[in-house]
């Protein structure tokens, strides 16, 4: 009879101890628990051994597992583990307008850009612009972003007018592009950037800066220095 008892009780605690929930912490700590409920942050329970008392409250971020009586198990990510696999800019495909001044606006004017998703770091541009007494400046190219942000510009288009010209006419029309010369064009390459921070999920605003050299190929046939400067508007 008394050898009927031990095992008696003894399955009986094997039982609770299976119908205990465990809440593993993330110091290491066991917690043998009841589980109430589980929301968005907290964990809400009561201890194993006194179900009757109060209930508690635990930070999801404080957790690691919840080891289930039934034999499941819930794994939870820490705020600082999330925020790590998070990117650290916006990796969708995106639409950039650009206002401003150099040889992707005119001066003044406006850049449309398409940039690409993050993994292929391509971005295709093409701008108009005004240019002093004569007429638009017009440019395309094709950006490579090295680095984040950072980007390789190769574009062709206008590039300005020859002022150092002037050449006496009787045609008004002539007269004014003798003066300010024909219209530089060519290729440029550039290295910049387009910083852009998120307002909201589908919007950003930010800067445009480049620097770099162009051919003139279409007159002086020389090296001239090229400039980009403006601000973006960034809708993903």
């Amino acid at each position: 009879m008394y050898r009927l008892l031990v095992m008696l009780t003894i399955i009986v605690a094997c039982v609770e101890l299976h119908a205990q929930d465990i809440i593993i912490k993330r110091d290491g700590k066991e917690i043998p628990s009841k589980v109430l409920e589980i929301s968005s942050t907290e964990i809400r329970y009561k201890d194993f051994d006194f179900l009757s008392g109060p209930t508690r409250v635990l930070p999801i971020s404080q957790v690691v597992v919840i080891l289930y009586e039934n034999g499941k198990r819930e794994v939870f990510s820490s705020k600082d583990e999330e925020v790590k696999e998070q990117p650290e800019y916006n990796d969708k495909a995106s639409f950039l307008v650009g206002a401003g001044v150099g040889n992707s606006y005119g001066l003044p004017g406006i850049r449309f850009q398409f940039n690409t998703a993050k993994e292929d770091r391509f971005g295709f541009h093409a701008g108009i612009g005004l240019f002093p007494k004569i007429d638009f400046i017009v440019a395309a190219g094709v950006k490579y972003y090295v680095f984040k942000d950072v980007y390789l510009n190769a574009q062709f288009g206008t590039l300005g007018y020859n002022q150092r010209s002037f050449i006496e006419t009787s045609s008004i029309h002539t007269t004014i592009e003798a003066l300010y010369g024909p219209s530089f064009y060519g290729p440029s390459l550039l290295i910049g950037g387009d910083w852009a921070w998120d307002i909201s999920q589908s919007f950003g605003l930010g800067i445009n800066a480049g620097l770099g050299m162009s051919y003139e190929v279409s007159t002086i046939q020389e090296f001239v220095p090229a400039i980009d400067l403006g601000v973006i508007f960034k809708f993903y």
